[in-house]
């Protein structure tokens, strides 16, 4: 039998020890034959995900529109926070947009926090290990941290997708095309999507994206090899998609609205696997060697917003915090989680927070 864990998580400033909330079983997944699911006596939740005490710490608060996100089209949030060498880097679109960092231990407040740059508003946020790469609406920069800032593209209409494979960014706007831009090279159309691009990834050797319909509900997912060869149609989904994230190993996914359902494909073989159910949600994924969590915003008039684990050996998602207001994007870093929580509608979103998970 499955134990179940409960107990209510409260987000303080001081370093308050935590336990984890529940955890939360795989669920049906609408009759999708593709998707194997875990039986009725799938055992414990793996030991990728630890189950000890969690630690959550608010390191930063009062930010004004954390993470990246375009105004254009469906208004997606895409990302915004990564961990380069010691320093924590995110975006910010509100009062004073730009990119910032910090130690990333923090420093007990605003004091340690260094605006890299200014801009006009970050719409998309890609990471490498030793920078940023920003789309400030047309303008698709990369930020060496500790370094210089270096052109990448320029587009005629806002960058509304964004990712990297370490050699090129790939990029679109709200037209078909999708494009490839080598660090130092001229930008080329890599291919057309089939609908508006929605959301874009890396995953092994291929190019993976979303291309909705004017409703955003009819979801073609689609792929090409990063050479540009062996486009093909992956899967199609009739209620939606959120957002997705690969590695050299898995490709993780939230198809559907509110509730959402998490799948995880493991490129080795193909197999697709549901690991979360009733998501209120997905923005953002981290993947890391044993495990892979995600935020969950739930709504911005509360908050509600939560962050899950899964380890890679499990089907069975745990809740690792909640009550957090709108969590929009988060990183993995030395066995913890950074997550930006947006803030709450009735603040203008000018109550954002940064927020370390830690276990302990």
């Amino acid at each position: 039998m499955r134990a179940t864990l409960l107990l209510v998580l409260s987000l303080t400033c001081a370093c308050s020890p935590l336990m984890p909330v529940r955890q939360d079983a795989g669920e049906g997944d609408g009759g999708r034959s593709e998707v194997s699911m875990p039986g009725p006596d799938a055992g414990p939740l793996d030991a990728g995900v630890p189950t000890g005490q969690v630690q959550v710490d608010v390191l930063l608060e009062g930010r004004s529109r954390l993470g990246a996100r375009s105004v254009r089209g469906f208004r997606p949030w895409r990302g915004g926070v990564a961990v380069v060498g010691p320093s924590l880097v995110w975006v910010e679109s509100g009062t004073t947009p730009g990119v910032f960092r910090m130690p990333i231990e923090g420093c007990g407040g605003p004091a340690c926090v260094e605006t890299i740059a200014t801009v006009t508003r970050p719409s998309a946020f890609a990471a490498l290990p030793d920078s940023v790469l920003v789309a400030d609406v047309t303008a698709l920069r990369r930020y060496i941290i500790g370094g210089s800032v270096t052109p990448v593209a320029t587009s005629q209409s806002e960058i509304v997708n964004l990712t990297t494979d370490g050699a090129s960014a790939y990029w679109t706007t709200e037209s078909s095309a999708i494009l490839k831009t080598p660090f130092g090279g001229v930008t080329s159309t890599l291919i057309n999507s089939n609908g508006t691009p929605f959301a874009m990834t890396v995953s092994g050797t291929r190019l993976n994206w979303v291309g909705v319909d004017i409703s955003g509900l009819q979801a073609v997912m689609q792929s090409i090899g990063l050479d540009g060869r062996g486009a093909r149609e992956d899967r199609r989904s009739g209620s939606g998609f959120q957002t997705m994230k690969g590695d050299g190993r898995f490709l993780f996914f939230a198809r559907d609205t509110a509730p959402s359902t998490v799948v995880r494909q493991t490129l080795s073989n193909g197999l697709l696997e549901v690991v979360g159910t009733n998501a209120q949600g997905v923005t953002d994924f981290a993947i890391e060697a044993t495990r892979a969590c995600w935020t969950e915003p739930g709504t911005s008039a509360a908050a509600n917003g939560r962050v899950r684990c899964v380890s890679h050996e499990s089907t069975q998602a745990e809740t690792v915090a909640e009550a957090l207001p709108f969590p929009v994007a988060l990183v993995a870093h030395g066995g913890s989680l950074y997550v930006l929580a947006a803030g709450t509608m009735d603040q203008a979103f000018g109550d954002g927070r940064i927020v370390r998970i830690a276990w302990r």
